[in-house]
């Protein structure tokens, strides 16, 4: 199987842009670009950051047609009030989507592609193993005994 491998980055606005780790011989997906390992300032306070190793970064944010696609189900939070004339719904990007269900995508996609999937939950990299989505109140109820 590809080292390749799927991540994401999430935006303030909780939608989500796909990157893959670049490695020589991967074959790289299409509407992918490359950012060069190097440094630069980043924000208002001019943090310098440093990324270490090149990647393949998507040029546009997850859409609601690619999300559906690889997860089944239409999450969004668009009604066609939202949009603006002309534009299409499934091409917005996927928005207010949980840490989790992110993690879901990539690594769902992943397997679609037949890449190894980047993330782990109880030792399996397989989403179908991982269980439902953890919420506040079964968190709470596993860790003190509550509601």
């Amino acid at each position: 199987m590809k080292k390749l491998k799927l991540l994401f980055v999430t935006i303030l606005t909780m939608s989500f842009l796909v990157t893959v780790t670049a490695n020589e011989n991967d074959k790289v997906p299409e509407d992918f670009v490359l950012v060069k390992a190097g440094s630069f300032q980043m924000g208002y306070e001019g943090n310098m950051v440093t990324l270490t190793h090149d990647f393949y970064m998507s040029d546009h944010e997850v859409t609601i047609k690619e999300y559906q696609a690889i997860m089944g189900t239409d999450i969004t939070y668009y009604s066609m009030t939202n949009v603006t004339s002309g534009e299409k719904k499934e091409n917005l990007p996927i928005e207010r989507i949980s840490w989790y269900a992110a993690i879901i995508y990539c690594n769902k996609l992943s397997i679609q592609d037949g890449l190894t999937p980047c993330y782990t939950i109880n030792s399996s990299t397989d989403p179908y193993n991982w269980g439902d989505i953890p919420t506040e109140s079964k968190i709470l109820s596993r860790k003190f005994g509550i509601l």
